[in-house]
């Protein structure tokens, strides 16, 4: 099925932003400003995907947290690579068609992707921080443009005081829910255990 996404106003673009540094001083874990982060690059980009990996200088690799567990990738090969190494932002749009792009490095969830977008943040000491990586479904119409770049860069310029290096430790903390989760998920298992009992 074909995809459209309503791109937003730059008005709207900004508003996201501040709403969404707002909401990531409100967090309690790199866990949940990371989701944060990642849903704010997909609605200003209009992507169906985003990625946010860390640099971990000990390992001098790129990592992320999924469902708990550390995935890992090299910084020098495929698109990912060239967003490393030369710290700027950029699109490419048909990736997966384009030479550098290395599917098991570039597109390690196996996702169904058209166009790819990435913005390296970089730390005081001009080194990449993290990378953010976001990529438009093979269903969409609509390809990156130069003002996608452009409202990634405004972006970045809230990034530089955030820290996710605890992202990827090797220990990964048990993530409680929240008290209104938690209390959904005590009604329904009162719910469900009067269900299991003999009648």
């Amino acid at each position: 099925m074909i995809e459209y996404v309503k791109e937003l106003s730059k008005k709207e673009k900004y508003d996201n932003i501040l709403e969404c540094m707002k909401s990531i001083k409100k967090v309690e874990n790199c866990v949940q400003t990371v989701t944060l982060l990642e849903s704010l690059i997909s609605s200003l980009v209009t992507a169906k995907y985003s990625i946010m990996w860390i640099y971990n200088r000990k390992r001098d690799l790129l990592c992320r947290q999924v469902e708990g567990q550390i995935i890992t990738s090299v910084k020098d090969r495929g698109v990912l690579g060239r967003a490393f190494s030369t710290k700027k932002a950029f699109f490419i749009n048909d990736v997966t068609h384009k030479s550098e792009y290395q599917a098991t490095i570039d597109n390690i969830d196996v996702l169904p992707i058209k166009d790819m977008i990435l913005l390296p943040i970089l730390d005081n000491e001009d080194k990449v921080k993290y990378i953010f990586q976001a990529m438009t479904s093979c269903n969409n119409l609509q390809q990156f443009a130069k003002s996608d770049v452009e409202t990634l860069i405004m972006l970045s310029e809230y990034m530089h005081n955030i820290d996710l290096s605890s992202c990827c430790k090797e220990r990964v903390d048990k993530i409680t829910p929240p008290k209104e989760a938690q209390k959904e998920q005590d009604i329904l298992s009162k719910i469900f255990g009067l269900f299991k009992k003999p009648l």
